[in-house]
């Protein structure tokens, strides 16, 4: 599972280094303010109308095509997130309720793992919002991918199944969202005894769907929310690749629930989002907005 489940807030007071290009500060010396901080601690701060997405300048390093930049991975992210937000693709957000969700409690964060640990750290305990990771050193970005496609009679029964040549942005985003929704919709928790729970354990039950062999590979610390956020994930790339008939009776469930709350999202190909979001470069806390390059 590679998007983490907000599962408390950490103890302790949090010293943060900043993203590769700034300066290090301490908490005593950065403002409380969230984009202050955001400003201050990354390369590259996309606004997405008050939700957050960011990106250190550190560059990708298994992408496809190779030569994807930094900036080239966040702006690409903001349009992912963008056609989630405007699936009309009018210029207007078509599920306000969902992105004051993602304002208010979410960051979504771009870079390499250790560069980010330290500001999920310094962002829950200090500013209220659980930050949502890319690591950019560690898993594959896709920029190339134009649609999920999955083999006929395939099953999806494993927490470990992804689509080939598909990337992590999507997953990572389509993960916020999911979190998002969390905070205002209790049919979404992912909790012992929630319907969405139910459904995975009565699937695991049966052998038709496994979450131990990724339970060894995380060294026994795969929690079940974890894996119903991500199998809540695979069950929508079977409806986007057209597969939701190889779907188990309560995976067809979790999509009715998906459907039901406007989560059947397309973001096959490439939109162009920045009617939506405004891009900030930043060095040493100074920004300079500037447009976005589809």
């Amino acid at each position: 599972m590679r998007a983490a489940i907000l599962i408390g807030i950490l103890a302790g007071a949090i010293a943060c280094t900043p993203a590769s290009g700034n300066e290090p500060g301490s908490p005593a010396d950065l403002k409380t303010d969230l984009e202050d901080y955001l400003k201050a601690q990354f390369t590259y701060v996309i606004d997405l109308q008050g939700f957050y997405i960011v990106s250190s300048d550190e560059p990708p390093l298994h992408a496809s095509p190779e030569s994807v930049s930094a900036e080239e991975a966040a702006i690409y992210a903001a349009d992912i997130f963008a056609a989630m937000l405007d699936q009309n693709n009018d210029g207007r957000i078509d599920r306000p309720r969902l992105l004051e969700s993602l304002r208010k409690h979410l960051v979504f964060g771009i870079g390499y793992e250790r560069t980010l640990e330290k500001h999920e750290e310094y962002v829950e305990r200090n500013l209220d919002r659980y930050m949502m990771s890319m690591k950019t050193d560690i898993w594959d970005l896709q920029l190339d991918f134009e649609k999920f496609e999955i083999e006929p009679g395939e099953a999806l029964n494993s927490s470990t199944w992804r689509p080939p040549g598909t990337g992590a942005l999507r997953e990572e985003a389509y993960h916020t969202i999911t979190e998002a929704m969390r905070y205002y919709n209790s049919a979404w928790s992912f909790d012992r005894g929630s319907k969405l729970h139910t459904w995975m354990a009565a699937d695991r039950k049966r052998g038709l769907y496994d979450t131990e062999e990724q339970n060894i590979e995380e060294d026994g610390q795969y929690d079940d929310a974890t894996a119903v956020n991500e199998l809540i994930h695979q069950v929508w790339i079977f409806d986007q690749a057209g597969a939701a008939d190889q779907l188990t009776a309560n995976q067809k469930r979790i999509l009715k629930l998906i459907r039901r709350s406007g989560l059947d999202l397309n973001v096959n190909g490439r939109r162009d989002g920045r009617r939506l979001y405004k891009i900030y470069e930043c060095a040493r806390g100074n920004c300079a907005i500037r447009r976005a390059q589809p």
